[in-house]
């Protein structure tokens, strides 16, 4: 039985993930070992949803925010799906499910929230990440490049949304690397701290310079397409970019998880910044109607724990529950975790696990080729 749910790589057996109930504690503290950091993370998130629902008030009262038609098919029919605590509002299209927020900012209000780093706040996190030890640089293994290098194994790779540039990093031991980010921030720092200096700044979806048109062999875009106003174009300037037979690899939130089900509008996947929210089968009708074959899909990372579970489950003040990427949360978590409880509910999540089968993970991935 193919186990695609936990690992894109296949885990052999479902005993192999069975014995995972009996050392995720062990892997959950060691993710997160500096608690501090954890703490931080949580206060940033809180800050974010402040800011958020403030920046959705600012964007209202400019005129700013617009009802809009589905960005995949373009339908006008579409029903209410959540509203989060921060008073953003996701609908889902009746005529091809996709699950997206309406209403909408315009593209230059919402690019002008990127640009200053979500007003300094994104700079910030950066920073406490950097000096609390939790840097994106210290990954030195990543599915993404693994399931990349079975099809494809050197040639021009473009990292769109590359962020800190953790991903460029790792992927220019096998290719010649080209960065490609809105945040000129985040570019200056991978200029400084990784001395790569293909980087572009900009919006695809405003149009892929021509001189990068054809050019690539590889475009890689991990948790990004989220971001995105109009996926849609945004693939199809993908596409432009890459060479006949050349692969293209999504990794974002999977509106169709395990995690979503349970914390809805609380969970990490529902803030400002996700604006499409997808699942697999909405991800391959996107890419087969703009010209791509799916090679592989699926989900990956559990991201949720027993402790966050019943924390959400009993807390008397839901909306003051923050969902952040399933980090232990406190030192009461220690003896919960040796409970009876804690044992019924870690195989409840596994028995998901293989009902869900593949829409489990809090993330999808999909690798497409170029027909």
């Amino acid at each position: 039985m193919a186990i695609l749910y936990t690992s894109p790589l296949r885990l052999e057996t479902l005993a192999k993930e069975f014995v995972k109930v009996f050392i995720q504690p062990i892997r959950d503290a060691y993710a997160y070992r500096n608690f501090k950091l954890f703490e931080d993370s949580i206060n940033y998130m809180r800050a974010f949803r402040s800011y958020s629902k403030n920046k959705l008030r600012e964007w209202g009262d400019k005129g700013l925010l617009n009802m809009r038609p589905c960005p995949l098919c373009a339908s006008h029919m579409f029903e209410p799906r959540l509203t989060t605590p921060d008073d953003i509002v996701y609908v889902t299209c009746c005529d091809c499910e996709f699950v997206f927020m309406n209403p909408a900012p315009c593209q230059s209000a919402y690019n002008a929230m990127y640009e200053s780093g979500y007003d300094g706040l994104l700079t910030a996190w950066e920073k406490t990440k950097d000096e609390n030890g939790m840097c994106d640089y210290r990954i030195e293994k990543y599915f993404g490049l693994d399931l990349i290098r079975r099809y494809q194994k050197g040639g021009k790779f473009l990292d769109y949304g590359c962020g800190s540039g953790w991903v460029l990093r790792l992927a220019k031991r096998d290719f010649d690397v080209t960065g490609m980010d809105i945040d000129p921030n985040q570019l200056a720092r991978i200029r400084s701290l990784l001395n790569i200096d293909s980087l572009i700044e900009g919006d695809i979806t405003q149009g892929l310079p021509v001189w990068l048109q054809g050019a690539f062999d590889v475009i890689h875009s991990n948790q990004n397409l989220e971001h995105i106003l109009e996926p849609r174009r945004c693939v199809a300037e993908w596409s432009k970019g890459l060479k006949p037979g050349g692969f293209l690899f999504i990794a974002c939130p999977s509106v169709d998880s395990f995690a979503f089900a349970v914390f809805a509008g609380q969970n990490s996947t529902a803030v400002l910044t996700h604006v499409s929210l997808f699942s697999l089968p909405t991800i391959q009708y996107l890419l087969e109607s703009e010209g791509f074959e799916v090679v592989e899909q699926g989900s990956y990372a559990r991201d949720i724990t027993v402790y966050e579970y019943w924390q959400h489950k009993m807390n008397p003040s839901p909306h003051l529950f923050e969902h952040r990427h399933a980090y232990l949360t406190s030192p009461k978590t220690v003896i919960a975790l040796g409970s009876p409880l804690w044992i019924m509910t870690e195989l409840y999540f596994y028995y998901e696990m293989v009902r869900r089968k593949e829409k489990f993970g809090n993330y999808l991935y999909c690798l497409a080729r170029k027909k």
